[in-house]
């Protein structure tokens, strides 16, 4: 609104209008006008259109004079922008590409006449292969880099490279091999984009079959009443054995007699990994460890039962004796728990010994031996609901 005070500064559209400034008269009638403020035309002085350079590192700009401009407005009016494709537009041009570069006003009250935008290149540095190491290398299971110095690389900038073959794929050389390439820039790398590289000779890496010893003392054992578990090799070419002739891949033994072993254990040879000589872990004995849950295992260990699929439920039976065993001993009442599981344990050797000797007038041992099964279950289930009312009630 004009009102003779605020003045129309800034190119636009404006309705100017005369109102009585003074409540003691009154205007009659309607003095409106529309005014239009256009934008001052500027143009360039001086512009680079087309400049190129070779990357150095450094920011690249280009300088830009405009005329027609009032003496009061030389501030903040233009930039200069620059931009790869359709990326962003920056301030300066630092890494190697081909810019567009514009001018960019400052005001809506200014346009730039004949303007049309610029160019700047910046060309890839070339840089050479002084020297290639690290070709020899053994398996880790990580992929090999081959150690690189370059010729012509600017400051302290590492430049990503990677191995390709003849058809420039990239080789990834993690297993046990021979990988013959080029040591080329990395596609993705962000500072191997500043640099062409003149391609070196043919390089060969060689990666070897590992050899691990095996340590005696880094291997543990867990014996139950008919079971081994043999841990701390985790490899996936170990294989285990009882009597270092006879080999297999799981790491647990099931269905063995109580008695005493040794446990060997070794690794195979394989795409990547040498055959490594055997060590053995001796005096490993099964039926039971001193313990709460495996003397209780110990017990029903000596019942001597060819059933395994009966003994596998002894087994689990006892495995919730022990989960209850532990909500006690949490709670506080160890005392009454290790009480209960002396009773359970009198009382299913009496029970046993009971079925053996009515096993003994059978006709045949394995008749003896699933009654004796079926009655240390059935006295199992029943001192199992007795521990459970007595000790978490």
């Amino acid at each position: 609104l004009y009102n003779g005070e605020e003045q129309a500064i800034n190119a636009g559209d404006y309705v100017i209008t005369v109102v009585a400034n003074n409540s003691n008269y009154e205007l009659v009638g309607n003095y409106s006008k529309n005014m239009t403020i256009a934008p001052r035309e500027l143009a360039l002085q001086e512009f680079t259109y087309e400049s190129s350079y070779e990357y150095d590192g450094t920011a690249k700009t280009v300088g830009a004079i405009l005329n027609n401009i009032p003496a009061e407005e030389t501030q903040n009016l233009f930039s200069v922008r620059y931009a790869i494709g359709d990326e962003t537009p920056t301030e300066t041009a630092i890494n190697a590409g081909v810019y567009v570069v514009t001018i960019v006003l400052g005001s809506d009250n200014y346009t730039l006449a004949d303007y049309v935008a610029g160019q700047l290149t910046i060309a890839k540095k070339t840089i050479t292969i002084v020297s290639v190491d690290g070709t020899d290398a053994a398996y880790d299971g990580n992929v090999k880099v081959l150690e690189v110095v370059f010729d012509g690389v600017i400051g302290d900038e590492v430049v990503e490279y990677v191995l390709v073959d003849e058809e420039d794929n990239i080789l990834t050389p993690i297993n046990a091999g021979t990988y013959t390439g080029y040591v080329a820039l990395d596609p993705n790398g962000v500072v191997a984009a500043n640099y062409e590289l003149t391609r070196g000779d043919l390089v060969t890496l060689t990666i070897e079959k590992s050899t691990v010893e095996l340590d005696a003392n880094d291997i543990s054992v867990i014996a139950n009443y008919n079971k081994l578990t043999i841990n701390g090799v985790s490899a996936a070419n170990a294989r285990y054995s009882l009597d270092g002739t006879n080999w297999q891949e799981s790491n647990v033994f099931t269905a063995k007699p109580k008695t005493t072993y040794t446990v060997y254990v070794k690794l195979v040879a394989d795409d990547n990994h040498n055959a490594s000589a055997p060590v053995s872990v001796s005096n490993i004995k099964t039926g039971g460890d001193p313990t709460v849950v495996n003397a209780k295992l110990d017990a029903i260990g000596t019942f001597g039962f060819d059933d395994i699929a009966t003994m596998k439920e002894i087994e689990k039976l006892l495995k919730d004796i022990a989960d209850i065993d532990m909500a006690v001993v949490n709670a506080g009442k160890l005392t009454n728990a290790r009480n209960a599981y002396n009773a359970l344990i009198n009382d299913a050797k009496s029970v046993v010994n009971g079925a053996q000797n009515v096993a003994g007038k059978a006709a045949g041992r394995q008749v003896g031996a699933a009654a004796a099964a079926s009655m240390a279950l059935s006295l199992g289930a029943i001192a199992l609901a007795i521990v459970k009312k007595k000790t978490l009630a």
